[in-house]
């Protein structure tokens, strides 16, 4: 992803990982990779997986996606992207 990322790009997480490892461990490879500033020529948007397998209640159409962005800008513009 550093090799193609430019200034204005929002990465996108879907993935459910601890807290922080998209700021501690993603975000810096792709800012030594692209020789961009993460919050400044790049942005993160996040969507934790929603999936929990074999529970027949809770489906992929009844829960919430939640999403947000490593700003509120771009939390807002995540969220307008996946409303379209």
């Amino acid at each position: 992803m550093g090799k193609v990322l430019k200034k204005g790009d929002i990465v996108i997480y879907e993935s459910t990982v601890y807290p922080g490892v998209t700021e501690k461990e993603c975000v810096p490879i792709l800012e030594k990779i692209s020789g961009t500033t993460f919050n400044k020529d790049f942005f993160v948007g996040y969507s934790p997986e929603r999936i929990n397998p074999g529970d027949k209640e809770h489906t992929v159409e009844k829960i919430l996606k939640v999403t947000s962005g490593s700003t509120p800008e771009i939390g807002k513009k995540w969220i307008n992207y996946m409303l379209q």
